[in-house]
């Protein structure tokens, strides 16, 4: 028998990862939890004119081009193709993302850990 290549075996392995994760099947994605109050994270959006920069769903005149449509983002796997999409990953994010990636175009938002939970589960109703 022929040995394999380790490169091949790490396809494979991450292949594998990916079925039994479902990527792409939206009835695997998890259902995420913040705490926080979407209502109340709606309104920070709005408040905070993220809509500037971001198309954002049900929030009025939020058809920004700059940074991504926020569209589906519940069912994202990565925030901005660098932090898995978990909710601590999600808040700080929001708050900090300069510390996160130097340099982006997304400044950092100001909000306090409540108002960055509420942000975060408001995004996670975007399915």
């Amino acid at each position: 028998m022929r040995a394999q290549h380790p490169r091949w075996n790490l396809v494979a392995a991450v292949g594998g990862l990916l079925m039994v994760a479902g990527c792409g099947d939206q009835a695997s994605l998890p259902h995420w939890n913040t705490g926080g109050d979407p209502r109340h994270g709606a309104l920070i959006i709005t408040r905070e004119s993220c809509g500037a920069c971001h198309a954002i769903p049900d929030i009025q005149q939020a058809d920004g081009q700059v940074g991504p449509s926020l569209t589906h983002f519940a069912e994202r796997t990565m925030i901005a193709g660098v932090l898995p999409n978990t909710p601590a990953n999600l808040e700080r994010w929001i708050q900090y993302p300069q510390a996160i990636t130097p340099g982006n175009a997304m400044p950092n938002s100001g909000l306090d850990d409540a108002q960055a939970r509420d942000v975060a589960a408001y995004l996670y109703t975007l399915k």
